[in-house]
């Protein structure tokens, strides 16, 4: 399948957006707003941000293994059983939040800098 460039740019706009989008979400909350659940079955702000973290992890991996490797094998890890393992859910938002902001940042620096062809 090949994407063309109003696609690519269409990606590369919203994962360029989704930082910023949770920033302004979040604006003024408080580690303990951002802590509490709806009910018992929710999930907290934090939680929603530590299994996104979770998924950035692999799927940015994926992506690394993509462009290093002819045929990459990936693993068959789960989104959320990474995430109780590296314990995200626990951190303050503040620096999950960081984390997340710092490796999609990364991420987009890689994937900007591709050529088109690639």
């Amino acid at each position: 399948m090949k994407a063309t460039l109003p696609e690519i740019e269409k990606y590369l706009g919203l994962l360029t957006a989704t930082p910023q989008r949770i920033q302004e979400a979040v604006k003024g909350w408080n580690e303990a707003q951002l802590q509490s659940k709806a009910g018992n079955q929710s999930w907290s702000v934090n939680e929603i941000l530590a299994h996104l973290r979770s998924c950035a992890d692999l799927w940015t991996y994926s992506i690394y293994a993509m462009l290093a490797e002819n045929e990459p094998a990936f693993s068959d890890i789960n989104e959320r059983k990474w995430a109780k393992v590296t314990g995200y859910a626990d951190l303050s938002f503040a620096q999950s939040f960081q984390a997340y902001a710092l490796q999609r940042k990364n991420l987009l620096r890689v994937l900007q800098a591709l050529p088109f062809e690639s």
